[in-house]
């Protein structure tokens, strides 16, 4: 039975339409991310993860970021979620907004490291760019890691 371990909850703002969930041992250049596919919203490459906002304007997006010791159940009223591999050197991540220089969050110890599996949910992108001025936590994602099963 899956367990959560660790939650890390914090607003980062999204500029440039994403934002970041990156491990503290990320030495690659940021643009090292395919963003050519339109259809995917969660990225990811060794070290690093981003986010990608349905808004078409900066604002702060609401992102909770979860370990579990496997895979955990679905979470009910997100829509689809979107499912990737990657590495992480450290198991500590961190929640970085694009060009702020220093993290936005963490690092949350998320008790493994290696091969990890990540599903994340996100909602309501669509509705901040009806609203005037810098929205606040409209948008929101939930992330959540797990051991890959190599076995």
């Amino acid at each position: 039975m899956a367990t959560k371990t660790a939650v890390l909850e914090a607003e980062v703002g999204m500029g440039n339409q994403h934002c970041y969930v990156e491990d503290v041992a990320l030495r690659e250049p940021i643009d090292a991310l395919d963003f050519s596919d339109p259809t995917r919203w969660l990225l990811a490459m060794k070290n690093r993860l981003a986010l990608m906002s349905e808004a078409r304007r900066y604002h702060h997006a609401s992102v909770r970021i979860e370990a579990w010791t496997a895979e955990p159940p679905a979470h009910d009223g997100w829509g689809s979620p979107q499912e990737v591999e990657l590495r992480l050197d450290e198991g500590r991540v961190e929640l970085w907004e694009l060009g702020a220089g220093v993290a936005t969050a963490g690092p949350v110890a998320l008790g493994f490291r290696g091969d990890v599996r990540v599903r994340g949910y996100r909602r309501g992108g669509r509705e901040v760019d009806a609203q005037p001025g810098i929205v606040r936590g409209v948008e929101m994602f939930l992330v959540r890691f797990w051991p890959a099963d190599r076995g």
